[in-house]
């Protein structure tokens, strides 16, 4: 008996210790330097006068930056550089713009503990959840209803980026991905934590993606297109419910 404690102790252990070197290795960055891209823009204190503290509130800034880059070029990427981000409210991402991380370490965006509007169903939600970003099919203007990203919405990404929810956001839902071709999420860990979900209506390609706790990692329905999207060194721990719930499979 006390043999085979000793066996179980020893299991758990190197289960804690593979489970914390899959989830250090995934959440490396992929991207350590400052891209040097002349048609791409940057999200800097510089540029936009925000703190990558985790204690300014960047919704506004980042919703003017990522709408400025659709504005002026059309499609393009806005880089994120190494640092803490919080926001407040959901940031829409119209088609064709990809956020992408740099640094050593990568950017995280942090939705705080009982932020305003993720505590309640949204009933006239196709997900009834309340997003961080929702990928959509144009730009959202203020006060005005979201048009979801569809089958010929191209090109949108977000990549070496991580999520997290905090406490008291039950019906928050990390990322509402429902483009099309060459959309894709990668290189991210997504800390659902409390929340409902990481990732509702998936789109095209998932690739070393990290999904930590929720009630899902993914809850979803049909692709945009119709066909199928591919899930690559997707891992999912700590779901209440499930790792994913889909109403198409």
């Amino acid at each position: 008996m006390k043999l085979q404690k000793i066996f179980l102790l020893i299991f758990m252990l190197c289960t804690g210790i593979l489970n914390a070197q899959i989830i250090s290795g995934e959440s490396e960055s992929v991207y350590q330097n400052k891209p040097n891209d002349t048609e791409a823009f940057y999200f800097t204190p510089e540029n936009y006068n925000i703190k990558a503290d985790g204690k300014m509130d960047v919704s506004v800034a980042l919703q003017a930056a990522i709408n400025q880059v659709k504005t002026e070029k059309s499609f393009g990427i806005l880089f994120i550089p190494e640092g803490k981000y919080k926001i407040s409210k959901t940031i829409y991402v119209p088609g064709a713009i990809r956020l992408i991380g740099y640094g050593k370490n990568r950017p995280e965006f942090i939705l705080e503990k009982n932020t305003p509007g993720y505590q309640q169903e949204v009933q006239s939600d196709k997900g009834k959840a309340n997003y961080m970003f929702w990928f959509t099919g144009r730009t959202v203007a203020e006060g005005s209803q979201p048009r979801d990203a569809g089958a010929g919405t191209f090109y949108s990404a977000i990549s070496n980026i991580n999520l997290t929810i905090k406490d008291g956001n039950p019906n928050a839902v990390a990322l509402r991905t429902h483009f099309a071709q060459h959309g894709f999420v990668s290189h991210s860990v997504i800390n659902i934590g409390n929340g409902k979900a990481g990732l509702f209506d998936v789109g095209n390609e998932m690739e070393n993606v990290t999904f930590l706790g929720g009630d899902y990692g993914i809850f979803t329905n049909r692709t945009s297109p119709g066909w199928p999207m591919m899930i690559v060194d997707t891992y999912f721990e700590g779901q209440r419910k499930a790792a994913i719930q889909t109403n198409e499979g």
